[in-house]
């Protein structure tokens, strides 16, 4: 029996094939996982959230099964499907926009989710009321990209944050020049692209200054977050930033204690 496990082991490893008949052998599954959405985006898009950008963003869902998402940039409505799709029919997605033409496919496209809700206002008008007084679990920022506007958001929502909370922030990353494309090269000349974005130098180019100099500032006025890059250096990647309040995990006070000094320890063995 061993040998033929091992056997049915190689195929699953080596046989696209094979997992997808697996798959559909396996019973636990309360809801089958929607992928198919994720065929919209590119990771070769500019602003917009790419494929494995949108991957993670669904696996962290997944993960967290947040209760209540905001996001900050609604746009064309792909990153709010989403998070509905991620998500259970038990959590809210409020998503912020101030285009019309935003509201207009939020209504067409995303009416019959009764957990979804649009907010047409601008970051920077967050009120509680707008998500029913609810805790955020997840927040993604993808709006402004002006420093002043994301500053003044994250005042906003800090008080309504729940204690586990995640803050996403897109477009934090560096694009390397060897893996331009003709639409990134366009971008780098184009006047927008002057205006929001700046070389490091010959071989680096950050699209989204302000989106960074946000996050330097966080580390000075909001010491009490942690924060975690999703950049690459070997692709191009506009990049997410995870940011979570710094928080011991529950251990009992004895043990907490009993950790520290074993650390202590530890570093004065080193020296």
């Amino acid at each position: 029996m061993g040998a033929v496990r091992e056997y049915f082991r190689e195929l699953y490893f080596r046989s696209k094939l094979f997992r997808v008949l697996a798959a559909k052998l396996i019973d636990d599954k309360p809801l089958p996982i929607d992928y198919s959405h994720l065929l919209s985006f590119s990771d070769m898009q500019i602003g917009p959230v790419q494929r494995d950008e949108a991957l993670a963003l669904f696996g962290l869902t997944r993960i967290l099964r947040p209760q209540t998402i905001v996001e900050f940039g609604f746009q064309n409505g792909h990153s709010a499907l989403n998070f509905l799709l991620a998500s259970g029919a038990d959590c809210h997605v409020f998503s912020y926009d101030i285009d019309p033409w935003s509201e207009d496919v939020a209504q067409r496209c995303l009416g019959g989710f009764r957990n979804f809700h649009f907010i047409g206002k601008s970051q920077a008008d967050f009120a509680p009321s707008d998500i029913d007084h609810r805790e955020i679990d997840l927040c993604f920022i993808d709006a402004s990209h002006e420093l002043a506007l994301n500053l003044m958001t994250i005042a906003l929502i800090r008080p309504h944050l729940a204690d586990m909370a995640v803050i996403v922030v897109h477009d934090t990353g560096v694009w390397q020049k060897r893996f331009f494309g003709e639409n990134h090269r366009a971008f780098v000349d184009s006047a927008n692209g002057k205006a929001v974005g700046r070389w490091i130098d010959e071989e680096q180019y950050q699209p989204c200054v302000d989106e960074r100099l946000f996050l330097n500032a966080l580390l000075q006025s909001y010491a009490d977050f942690s924060q975690v890059h999703l950049h690459s250096a070997h692709t191009l990647r506009n990049g997410l930033t995870l940011l979570q309040r710094k928080n011991p995990l529950v251990t009992g006070s004895e043990s907490f204690e009993t950790g520290r000094v074993s650390l202590d320890s530890a570093a004065t063995e080193l020296r």
